[in-house]
């Protein structure tokens, strides 16, 4: 939906999200799911109409598991790691599946700086994956699960509004947007709407 600012994208894209969540049953609605970075569609929680039909997850119930992320995934959160790098990060990634299943990101930086890496390749990787972590996003289950996001007749809002870092929601949106992709396309979830403000 492209329009300038103010000429009513979101009005109409809540208008249409009215009219799936308003269908009958028979026609079949799929899930809806909303990044929304300024807070706007939050009304749909609150509206008597809708509240039962709507979830809304802010910043305290969004977190990315670490060991739901393979090296190629990090190295896109974080481009400044070097191929040299990122081929170090994913021997030690699969040492720590095997041992470790369910690592968090400190236990991934730790795994580092105890391996035998050269100095001039685990210092960097360290100061860069401690540079994501920094961001609190990362822990060792992720928030909601994809089977929460995608239900059928719900929308679900990603509430991004007080994130204060651009890296932070970009991080948020990369993550949803590929665990939605290759959950549906291994049909564990069902057909959904996917707004991106």
């Amino acid at each position: 939906v492209l329009a300038q600012t103010g000429a009513g994208k979101s009005f109409f894209v809540s208008c249409v999200i009215e009219e799936i969540l308003d269908r009958d049953e028979k026609l079949g609605k799929p899930a809806l799911i909303v990044i929304d970075p300024h807070g706007e569609y939050l009304g749909f929680g609150e509206d008597e109409k809708y509240a039962n039909k709507t979830k809304i997850f802010n910043e305290n119930s969004i977190k990315i598991a670490t060991h739901e992320l393979s090296a190629s995934q990090i190295c896109e959160l974080q481009p400044f790691i070097s191929p040299v790098e990122k081929r170090e990060l994913a021997k030690i990634i699969e040492k720590l599946k095997e041992e470790h299943p369910a690592y968090s990101m400190d236990d991934l930086i730790t795994a580092i700086e105890i391996s035998d890496i050269k100095a001039n390749i685990k210092a960097p990787l360290v100061s860069w994956l401690n540079d994501l972590n920094s961001s609190g996003l990362f822990t060792n289950v992720t928030k909601p699960s994809i089977d929460e996001l995608a239900r059928v007749g719900q929308l679900s809002v990603i509430d991004l509004s007080n994130f204060i870092h651009l890296r932070d929601k970009q991080i948020i949106v990369t993550f949803i947007a590929r665990k939605l992709f290759e959950a549906r396309k291994a049909n564990k979830i069902p057909p959904f709407i996917f707004f991106v403000e």
